[in-house]
């Protein structure tokens, strides 16, 4: 399955956060509180091969042809997922063609973290 728009509704989207035990920071009335303050937010979901969904909220400021993008707190589901189409994503949705990430993980198993990120 690739990285999509998530489409679905606030509750469908806490429900997972719940499911996930989720940062703050990635609940949907935070991704509200950031464009409040200027932020654009942009919320994506994927299937894995397992079936299970993943959710980022990725909030961002674009600057001409250079997207900044931070993914406070972590990924609703597995790491090992931000993979390249991931990156193509998010540089489709800003018309960006340069894109800088800044994940701020709180994820206790730090060496799996490093490992998937890497990949």
């Amino acid at each position: 399955m690739n990285w999509e728009i998530f489409n679905g509704t606030e509750s469908e989207w806490q429900k997972k956060f719940f499911e996930y035990d989720g940062h703050y920071r990635q609940s949907y009335q935070w991704g509200n509180y950031k464009s409040r303050m200027g932020w654009k937010v942009i919320r994506l979901s994927k299937k894995s091969d397992d079936k299970n969904l993943n959710l980022v909220q990725i909030t961002y400021k674009k600057f001409k042809f250079f997207c900044a993008a931070y993914i406070p707190g972590e990924i609703l589901g597995n790491s090992i997922n931000l993979d390249e189409e991931f990156r193509k994503k998010i540089l489709e949705h800003t018309k960006s063609k340069i894109l800088y990430i800044r994940i701020d993980s709180t994820k206790k198993n730090i060496i799996n973290e490093q490992q998937n990120l890497k990949s």
